[in-house]
């Protein structure tokens, strides 16, 4: 089974309708889901805002998920990613783990957990956080072996160093842009 992250923006006015499903794409082959909403009040993650898939015109999303530099996936790279974040195959804390930690949950299990929801101030800590890791540092963790011992998806780590490094530093720089551009929106994550 193929495991990818998807983010997303959704926009501000379809952020209603407490107490429905969340809407995640394609969540049989997801790891997990961060899709975006506005949360400039700060107060849809408290009034409960959960969503259903029919919630949502095509115009709701600011980021649509149609390849045209409106979404990002981080197909099967997010859990090496957030090894090379935290150090950790499943674990850390602070907004480095974000991929897999901190946020609020919201809403039933997806098939991988709940949906997690990042307030627009948390997402500003992360595009921080990230922004302060320069691509050497980030490709610094990489190790092979303890990545391959500690289980990471996809389990590619006997490939070639210069080959994952470039396609690894591509996401993670990717990610950088994308999390800093939601931050300076002022918007949230899901």
């Amino acid at each position: 089974m193929s495991m990818n992250l998807m983010l997303e923006r959704v926009a501000a006015d379809a952020v209603v309708a407490p107490g429905k499903q969340a809407a995640v794409a394609e969540t049989k082959q997801q790891a997990g889901s961060l899709q975006l909403f506005d949360d400039r009040d700060g107060d849809d993650v408290a009034d409960g805002a959960v969503f259903d898939e029919s919630d949502f015109e095509d115009d709701d999303f600011l980021f649509a998920p149609d390849g045209d530099g409106n979404s990002i996936s981080l197909e099967k790279a997010w859990h090496g990613i957030h090894f090379l974040l935290t150090g950790d195959a499943w674990g850390g804390t602070g907004p480095r783990a974000f991929l897999l930690n901190g946020g609020t949950e919201q809403g039933d299990d997806q098939g991988y957990g709940p949906v997690r929801y990042f307030t627009a101030d948390e997402v500003r800590a992360i595009a921080k956080a990230l922004d302060g890791i320069a691509g050497d540092d980030f490709w610094a963790n990489f190790d092979a072996q303890k990545m391959a011992a500690a289980d990471i998806y996809p389990g590619i780590w006997d490939e070639a160093a210069d080959e994952l490094e470039e396609e690894y530093l591509d996401y993670f720089e990717m990610l950088k842009e994308f999390v800093a551009e939601v931050a300076e929106d002022g918007d949230g994550m899901r």
